[in-house]
């Protein structure tokens, strides 16, 4: 059997209380990834064209999935170069 430790710095003051810590905690990584992502209203605006506000959450998740599966689309340096290309090319 192995062990892990994980180990999480955090920047600013100690937090004592768990729910207050978790609470500051999830606000900083959801502000950091909005960041990541741009613009809220555009994001919000892809979404209302993927899904309608009616529909059940079972349905909206179907349609979110649908709608970024197509949506998705790799740069091409992450991208597998194809096999089928000869060395001599």
């Amino acid at each position: 059997m192995k062990f892990r430790v994980d180990f999480t710095y955090h920047e600013g003051d100690v937090e004592k209380e768990p729910e207050k810590f978790w609470k500051k905690y999830g606000k900083k990584l959801n502000d950091r990834a909005e960041g990541f992502m741009g613009k809220r209203k555009a994001m919000e605006q892809a979404v209302a064209q993927i899904v309608s506000a009616n529909d059940a959450p079972e349905i909206k998740l179907q349609k979110f999935t649908r709608g970024c599966n197509r949506r998705t689309t790799l740069p091409s340096s992450w991208r597998k170069p194809s096999r089928n290309r000869s060395a001599t090319s």
